[in-house]
């Protein structure tokens, strides 16, 4: 458990540069909050979901109320979360792999 607060990073491209290259930029900090395990992903424009670091619930923050929500998982004891990235293409995965052979 800490007290610390916590730093959100988006990766940008940098315009102008070479084509491929980005860099990171602060989107905001939040907290500290004592208890909050790391963030798990923002679920909407503007909470943030987080699990409670020794009960394994789950929490939504609101980044402009800075009030927190409790997220009840009917039957769930402690929930296990993973958050996953996830990018928005118009691409074929299968496609780019046949262009690519």
């Amino acid at each position: 458990m800490s007290d610390e607060t916590i730093q959100v990073w988006i990766m940008g491209d940098c315009f102008g540069s070479v084509k491929g290259s980005s860099s990171w930029i602060k989107q905001l900090t939040i907290g500290p909050f004592i208890g909050m395990a790391s963030p798990l992903t923002f679920w909407k424009s503007d909470e943030l979901l987080m699990r409670v670091n020794r009960e394994g619930k789950l929490v939504s923050y609101n980044i402009h109320t800075k009030k927190f929500r409790n997220l009840a998982i009917n039957g769930a004891k402690k929930v296990r979360c993973w958050a996953l990235p996830y990018m928005k293409s118009l691409f074929s995965v299968q496609r780019r792999r046949q262009a690519q052979s």
